[in-house]
């Protein structure tokens, strides 16, 4: 089968959002309210849902994943203006984290008071978002069938997405509680087997004469065709918070809906699998998520999820190699069953400080600020690109922290790196594949450094560490560089990455001859005036930390203010060898950091901080330490006056302990380092307020 963008399937997905207060994160009936704020065109896309806690969004059928990415951005943002006008937030969760009450509230329906009057107390906590994906298919009589061959499959994508395991607030035990929650209806869960469209037919019929649906639309399979559009709707999976995951989702669908399609041309009806084993199934993954076993359908063995996820990614593997989707599917769904799912994250976030409300702004944080798979990743099919018939059968926020007091101390505070492009996702932000992060957030053209940023570190830069102001700060640690480097005037200093040049500049008044590099332009245009007002002679080069540009040795090498980690360890190990390589003999590298491993776990690095700007507007900075991969996980916003939250991009920075950073300095051809906790020289303690690490070459 061809799989030139002409043939390949359309896709498209619909999303439930719960509306939460801004303030204490329990979920508002207010759907009413916020559909009147949504503006044009987005209207078009957006209506009510079951509840008043929920809003609906739809994507128009889209051809790529690039483009149903930025159309989910595009949704979210606008269903998240529209909320913030009320007061509110959205949450991509199966469930309400908190504040659900029963009966729940409904929408004001005809249809919906018919379903109370019918199914009762069902009813009642009936307060579900899920991820339906639509693909397009030739007919109903092959979205049939193609329901006979999902059936299998459907287990392991709703362990994937599992992303519920709280309910009103209480943990359920399980990841997904909107499945298991489902599974009380009649005509939910998995589908029943078909001989075929007339035998689907019947059995919808049925359920009607018994009052079992209310009508077509009240068939809640988790495959159905769907009654009014040239679709296949698989709602089997949770609601995510990232839009990479969701977008993932969506690419695995369609994938098994391209090969089920393949297969029922070639007269296949698909495999029989029992309907209660198939249930089982659903119970084992709707219980354990993306964390230990689940029961393989066809054989009925216990696999671990990994395993269950591989033989996934294998079935559909020349469907998505032909589509161009396969290594970002892959790294992201591998990610995911390494027990990185929605639901692991969440229990994750709540057991920092058991605090519920933290789950809730951990999910406002990545529903609207999440980002969509690199513009690289699914433009839609490679043109001309085939499947040969043997292989169609064939069978991984908060920058900074902002301390009492203090301003910004983001990554790098205004210096930045950067890198080849990756994938950044809910997933891969935690996974502990070797310290293998998703995308280079510090690139310029990723967007953390831009111009929210700089309205950030704009207002705050009169405030740097603890209450001093940023130009004392800067001469105290100047004075502490030349102390600790042994420097003199007239000795040659790397500055890198040197942001906005005030170390360099400081540096060159003590008679230093310095050399800043950087990668991002704005920061070197602004240090070379910074330069100029000061009078000071230094040299600004733009690069990348871990391929210098030519230089002549130097007699010291610094990188200030939480600018090391950006990297996988292996980079971060080339970084310094690069940074050995640039040193005279007997040259020493300085390494600045206040972000540590303990100031992040005993609170005087806040988990979430807030202060107000000199634009008017609010910083939030959140941010978390991951012990598995040992990286800092975070995000800054700015607030609005409305509560309108405005994300910067999420980042990820590695912190290392003393004794780590040390072995990595002697791997890198040093021959000692030396670990002090002030610039003063005192020696370093967990207690200390820096850590500033000196490698001797």
């Amino acid at each position: 089968m061809p799989t030139t963008g002409e043939t390949a399937p359309t896709l498209g997905v619909e999303e439930e959002y719960f509306l939460v207060d801004a303030h204490d994160g329990g979920v508002r009936a207010s759907a009413s309210r916020v559909l009147a704020r949504v503006a044009a065109p987005l209207s078009g896309q957006v209506s009510g849902e079951f509840t008043a806690y929920q809003i609906e969004a739809k994507t128009p059928p889209c051809r790529g994943l690039r483009e149903l990415g930025d159309h989910l951005v595009r949704m979210r943002a606008g269903v998240a203006a529209a909320a913030a006008g009320e007061g509110l937030r959205i949450v991509a969760s199966g469930t309400p984290v908190l504040g659900a009450r029963e009966p729940v509230p409904l929408r004001e329906d005809p249809r919906y008071d018919a379903g109370a009057r019918e199914y009762r107390a069902l009813q009642d906590d009936f307060a579900f978002s899920a991820l339906q994906t639509h693909v397009r298919v030739p007919g109903r009589a092959e979205a049939v069938l193609v329901s006979n061959h999902l059936r299998p499959w459907l287990p392991t994508l709703a362990a994937l997405a599992a992303n519920s395991p709280y309910w009103a607030g209480r943990d359920t035990g399980y990841a997904s509680w909107r499945t298991v929650a489902l599974g009380r209806w009649p005509a939910a869960g998995p589908p029943p087997y078909f001989d075929g469209v007339d035998h689907y037919d019947r059995l919808v019929a049925r359920l009607l004469d018994s009052g079992a649906a209310l009508d077509e639309h009240n068939v809640f399979w988790d495959v159905r065709p769907c009654p009014h559009l040239p679709t296949v709707e698989i709602r089997v999976m949770d609601v995510n918070a990232g839009i990479a995951e969701t977008t993932v989702f969506a690419a695995l669908v369609r994938a098994l809906v391209a090969e089920a399609l393949e297969r029922v041309r070639h007269g296949d009806p698909g495999p029989r699998v029992d309907q209660e084993v198939l249930r089982a199934a659903y119970w084992r993954a709707a219980r354990d998520g993306c964390s230990g076993h689940g029961l393989e359908p066809l054989g009925g063995r216990l696999l671990p999820v990994a395993e269950l996820a591989r033989r996934l990614l294998a079935h559909v593997r020349p469907v998505l190699d032909g589509y161009g989707e396969l290594a970002a599917v892959s790294t992201v769904v591998r990610a995911l069953a390494a027990g990185r799912g929605g639901a692991e994250r969440r229990r994750a976030v709540h057991a920092r400080r058991g605090h519920l409300p933290d789950v809730v702004a951990d999910l406002v944080a990545r529903t609207t600020g999440s980002r969509p798979l690199p513009p690289s990743v699914g433009a839609g099919p490679a043109p001309g690109r085939k499947r040969s018939a043997s292989s169609r059968r064939a069978a991984e926020p908060v920058p900074a922290p902002v301390g009492a007091g203090a301003g910004p101390v983001g990554p790098g505070a205004g210096n930045s790196a950067t890198g080849t492009e990756r994938i950044m996702t809910e997933s891969t932000a935690g996974t502990g594949t070797g310290g293998r992060r998703a995308e280079d957030w510090w690139r310029p053209e990723a967007g953390f450094f831009g111009d929210l940023y700089k309205e950030a570190d704009d207002s705050l830069r009169t405030f740097f560490a603890g209450t001093s102001r940023v130009d004392d700060r800067t001469c105290a640690e100047v004075d502490g560089v030349m102390r600790l480097c042994g420097l003199a005037p007239g000795a040659r200093v790397l500055d890198c990455p040197c942001g906005y040049g005030r170390h360099s500049v400081e540096l060159a008044g003590h008679g230093v001859d310095v050399v800043g590099v950087d990668i991002n332009p704005g920061f070197l245009e602004a240090a070379r005036r910074s330069a100029a007002r000061a009078g000071a002679a230094v040299r600004f080069l733009e690069g990348d930390m871990r391929e210098l540009p030519p230089l002549e040795p130097v007699d010291a090498v610094i990188n200030m203010f939480y600018s090391f980690g950006f990297f996988t360890p292996e980079e971060d190990l080339a970084v310094l060898r690069r940074f050995r390589q640039s040193l005279k003999p007997g040259g020493r590298f300085l390494m600045h950091t206040m972000v540590t491993a303990p100031a992040l776990r005993d609170g005087r690095i806040p988990a979430e901080e807030r202060r107000r700007l000199s634009s008017g507007r609010t910083l939030v900075s959140r941010r978390h330490l991951d012990d598995g991969t040992r990286r800092e996980f975070g995000q800054w916003a700015i607030v609005d006056d409305t509560g309108a939250e405005f994300p910067m991009t999420p980042y990820d920075v590695r912190i290392y302990t003393p004794e780590e950073f040390g072995e990595l300095c002697r791997e890198a051809g040093f021959a000692r380092t030396t670990c002090h906790g002030d610039w003063d020289g005192t020696p370093y303690e967990d207690a200390s307020p820096n850590l500033i690490v000196v490698a001797h070459a």
